[in-house]
């Protein structure tokens, strides 16, 4: 996942890793407004329990939650990227530093 400054750079990015050979399907663009609609969702449908003894389970996970939502309170847009296999990592780090 890249955190990008908006919805155009991160549609850039996208373009860039499909001409470079990834696949469409890997790739998902979500901007700040989408991030924060899709956790306002998420949060409905916790049941009782999680939301009980989840912050207390899970505070790594809680931190890196509040920065991603952070984020998107900016305004900022995430990419998601699946990578099956780990020689891409390199080959699409240099496609987004591109």
């Amino acid at each position: 996942m890249v955190i990008l400054t908006g919805i155009s750079e991160a549609r850039r990015a996208l373009s860039s890793l499909v001409e470079s050979g990834f696949g469409h399907r890997d790739i998902k663009v979500y901007s700040g407004e989408q991030t924060l609609e899709n956790d306002a969702v998420n949060r409905r449908r916790r049941t009782v329990a999680r939301r009980l003894f989840g912050p207390v389970t899970d505070e790594d996970e809680l931190a890196g939650r509040e920065l991603y939502l952070g984020y998107a309170r900016e305004g900022r847009s995430a990419l998601w990227l699946r990578l099956p296999n780990e020689e891409d990592v390199s080959k699409a780090l240099r496609v987004l530093a591109d």
